[in-house]
């Protein structure tokens, strides 16, 4: 902890209790020792624990003082209540959380020396001497809420140890009350809040300073080591719910090990000095006729009130360690056998889409039906996956059908991997508008892009190519922005070579800006927040295995297997990666699930609604959505030209609307400005990639969705109707007869 913090809160404690008296000499030198190893720690959150402890349980102890010090007695002859506390007592509170926190600095210092960067956010189950210091706190400031307030319940308190919860006088130790159990989980409460406030939880994909990720790109609760809203929220009801119970533990232990002494004449429970033991005969009055003044109501008198209060704080502070252990073993292993299990996950998402809520199960039965209907010929679709989402990460129907080959068996699933193509540029369009937001890059500066990439300042357009494929190149007129190259608007090559070579500058700038490749910064910034493990630029041996087949239709119509149009990235040893060129407008390969992922983010305005990882203010998720080429409004209507027909096919218009309807283009990918012939809402994205992958993303309604397949050439009509009918059918059942939904559009966009 800074010390320009800690060193003047902890005089302003000191002076705190020395001005109201409230600690004794050695109680305040012993305070301000436990301040200290607080402070020592590298987290504020356990001095900001020990100081709300302090401040709560000081004032809870005024509350109605003169009252409680009516309802007991103190050993010495003086009304009782809590009178100025001892050194004891302020060990009894923090002499436990102090070990553990000595304990886990050390732990903290070992990893220091190992460049563990994971002293810097606390994962998700691992260091649990965490776990016992919030325990220690929770419980003491259970017990003392608990105490100070219950003891001016209107009820009388019931013996807890007693066999019929008997009646005992207030300030019976053991003794327990209904509004004093309250109060216990009140003050319980008071140190989640603080815990839940200040701990530095690592989320999905957290990384240090220097970059190396901690932990792992799961949740918690999910078999992994990041926090998101439910862990912490799970986090801060657990601990008071533990804390709570903290006091209920002190009156069993009180009830059982310490002797409650009543004074006969008046009734009233007789407090020992400090929290000692009382005697049973008094030294300042003398014995009565009977043989004494003082008898006891209950308890051994094995121990004193601060033996009692130790004990206590031990038993929950390795009880709490115990317990989230057992969590994070027990129950985390049969998560993962759950997850391991795919006959199991089958049927779970089987369940899950059956009991979804946006889609009627006679929707998903129908779409599942017209997909297996597409893949049943096989010259039609070999296979191909379908899935559709909304902005709480649900998934609405998600389908895999099919083989993943024309000449293979290996059935199509939804862990099947595709090289998703040009659906890699609005990843790109992410990353370079996350660099935005930081300052280090500029959408519209032309002098700061030359500056990172000061190849643009000369470089040439394009102009014309010969019927030889020969190119003619012209210098350039206008300077070139960010902007210019994520909206496919530079004026440098043809329009299909221009999406490529402008997205594939961006990247570049990326990879200048962050000092790291593209495939490095995507993972760091969104897929590891995003708890995304198969995408990526260069497919791993598992990926490569569930790869899904590459397809070729000739004009008749017939499909064959085909190689891979981009094999380098399957073939690359891993010592040759970094002479690969990292492509944002074409690299990645993934599985559709997880660019879904993606979809569900940008619909919830650039928070996962899975892991609650920000990867883009929602200012610029808005930015990417708002039309950037108001000045071309038909741009999609002038076709594209086909360069290689083994490639792509002709197309005439990117997506059909009424002429009077402008067409629009983001950030990265089109916009359909009005509302779509499928039922899409207004400003809804899209785009695709080349072997016939194809997605939209629909803020207006809250859907998002992708259509994946591996044919080329480009614009095949069997896997564009197929899209074209889906998407019909989800927005039917969306709109629930609102308004019209047309299903004569023939071909959907690009």
């Amino acid at each position: 902890m800074h010390p320009y913090v800690a060193i003047p809160a902890t005089v302003a404690l000191v002076w705190r209790a020395y001005s109201r008296k409230s600690l004794t000499p050695a109680g305040i030198v012993t305070a301000a020792l436990t301040a200290i190893v607080h402070a020592i720690h590298p987290w504020s959150v356990f001095f900001a624990m020990l100081v709300v402890f302090f401040l709560a349980g000081t004032s809870v102890t005024k509350v109605k003082h003169h009252v409680k010090a009516s309802l007991t007695l103190s050993s010495s002859g003086s009304s009782g209540g809590e009178g100025t506390r001892t050194h004891i007592q302020v060990l009894a509170n923090s002499f436990v959380a102090s070990v553990l926190i000595l304990l886990h600095y050390r732990q903290l210092l070992a990893r220091d020396k190992k460049d563990d960067a994971s002293q810097e956010c606390w994962p998700y189950g691992e260091d649990l001497p965490v776990v016992g210091i919030i325990s220690n706190y929770a419980a003491v400031a259970a017990d003392t809420f608990s105490s100070e307030l219950g003891i001016l319940s209107k009820s009388r308190p019931r013996l807890l140890t007693s066999w019929n919860l008997r009646q005992v006088p207030p300030g019976t130790n053991g003794g327990i009350t209904l509004w004093g159990t309250v109060a216990g989980f009140l003050g319980a409460s008071t140190i989640a809040l603080t815990s839940v406030l200040l701990l530095p939880f690592c989320s999905v994909g957290s990384t240090s300073k220097a970059g190396k990720l901690i932990g792992d790109n799961q949740l918690g609760l999910e078999n992994g080591s990041g926090w998101a809203l439910r862990e912490k929220v799970a986090l801060a009801f657990a601990i008071t719910i533990w804390g709570g119970m903290g006091s209920l533990v002190d009156s069993a232990f009180g009830g059982w090990l310490q002797a409650s002494v009543i004074d006969s004449k008046t009734g009233k429970v007789i407090e020992g000095n400090g929290g000692a033991k009382v005697p049973l005969i008094a030294s300042h009055i003398k014995k009565d006729d009977n043989g004494g003044s003082r008898r006891v109501e209950s308890g051994a008198g094995l121990l004193d009130n601060n033996a009692v209060n130790i004990l206590m704080a031990m038993t929950m502070s390795l009880g709490g360690i115990t317990f989230f252990t057992f969590i994070k073993t027990t129950c985390k292993s049969k998560l993962a056998a759950l997850h391991s299990s795919s006959q199991l996950a089958r049927h779970f998402r089987t369940f899950t889409l059956s009991m979804a809520p946006f889609l009627k199960q006679s929707t998903v039965a129908g779409i599942r039906r017209a997909i297996d209907e597409a893949t049943a010929n096989k010259n039609r679709i070999p296979g191909c996956v379908f899935m559709a989402v909304n902005k709480n990460g649900k998934t609405l129907i998600d389908h895999a059908s099919g083989d993943r080959g024309l000449d293979t068996r290996a059935p199509m699933t939804l862990d099947s991997v595709f090289w998703i193509a040009s659906c890699t540029k609005m990843i790109c369009g992410i990353a370079a508008m996350q660099l935005v937001e930081q300052g280090q890059l500029r959408l519209d500066d032309a002098d700061h892009l030359e500056e990172i990439c000061p190849e643009l300042k000369k470089i040439r357009i394009l102009k014309n190519v010969d019927e030889y494929g020969k190119p003619e190149l012209i210098d350039k007129k206008n300077r070139m922005t960010l902007r210019m190259l994520l909206t496919h608007t530079v004026p440098a090559l043809t329009v299909a070579e221009t999406r490529q070579v402008g997205i594939d500058w961006a990247g570049r700038a990326i990879e200048r800006a962050s000092g790291m490749t593209l495939s490095g910064y995507m993972q760091k910034s969104i897929f590891q927040p995003l708890g995304l493990k198969s995408f990526c630029f260069f497919p791993t041996a598992e990926m490569k295995n569930d790869l899904v087949h590459m397809h070729h239709r000739e004009p008749d119509g017939n499909l064959r297997e085909r190689d891979h149009l981009y094999r380098r990235p399957l073939l690359v040893d891993d010592d040759d990666i970094s002479k690969v060129h990292n492509s944002g407008g074409h690299g990645c390969f993934a599985r559709p699930a997880e660019f879904c992922d993606i979809l569900s983010t940008l619909l919830n305005s650039g928070t996962s609604p899975k892991t609650s990882a920000r990867i883009l203010s929602s200012t610029s998720v808005t930015e990417m959505f708002t039309n950037q080429i108001p000045q071309f409004p038909n741009f999609g209507r002038r076709g594209i030209a086909v360069v290689k027909p083994d490639l792509a096919n002709p197309m005439s218009d990117l997506y059909p609307q009424p002429l009077e309807q402008p067409q629009g283009w983001g950030i990265t990918f089109m916009l359909t400005i009005h509302e779509g012939a499928t039922g899409r809402g207004r400003n809804t994205a899209m785009w695709a990639g080349l072997p016939n992958l194809f997605w939209w993303c629909d803020r207006e309604k809250g859907v998002a969705g992708m259509i994946a397949a591996q044919i080329l050439p480009f614009a095949d009509a069997e896997v564009m109707d197929l899209w074209t009918k889906l998407e019909v059918m989800i927005y039917a059942d969306l709109e629930e007869g609102k308004g019209r939904v047309s299903a004569k559009m023939r071909h959907p966009p690009l």
